[in-house]
């Protein structure tokens, strides 16, 4: 799990933002990727296979919420940005490791069953960005 950020404090600019962000964008896109092959059935094999590749993007999604979190844009616009996004980048960190903690105990219903949650947190991420 994501851990708790610390204050946003570190100026950054602008490119330091975007590159944050499009970490998290391939953290969570290879992600997807893998839970998205793994449909529409995963079986406990399944599920113990693709773990290690689900923690390792869970993990990317991590270091980048973290990182969005202890900075501060010293761009006033992409400050706001990083604002509404930070939070909703928590939330699909919290989920993915949660999802992929299962995976490694080959829960596969358990991982389906959160699915619907990541979903709706990426969507969620995605309104915050604008």
């Amino acid at each position: 799990m994501p851990t708790s950020a610390p204050p946003a404090e570190t100026p950054v600019g602008p490119r330091g933002y975007l590159s944050d962000t499009a970490l998290a964008a391939d953290g969570i896109r290879g992600f997807v990727e893998t839970l998205g092959a793994l449909a529409p059935e995963i079986t406990p094999a399944e599920a113990r296979t693709a773990a290690p590749g689900l923690r390792q993007d869970a993990g990317i999604v991590d270091l980048a919420y973290r990182r969005l979190a202890a900075e501060r844009v010293e761009d006033t616009r992409l400050e706001g940005q990083r604002k509404r996004v930070t939070p909703a980048l928590g939330e699909v960190a919290q989920i993915m490791a949660r999802i992929a903690t299962l995976a490694e105990a080959g829960k596969a219903p358990e991982m389906a069953a959160l699915v619907p949650d990541l979903e709706a947190a990426i969507a969620a991420l995605r309104t915050a960005g604008g």
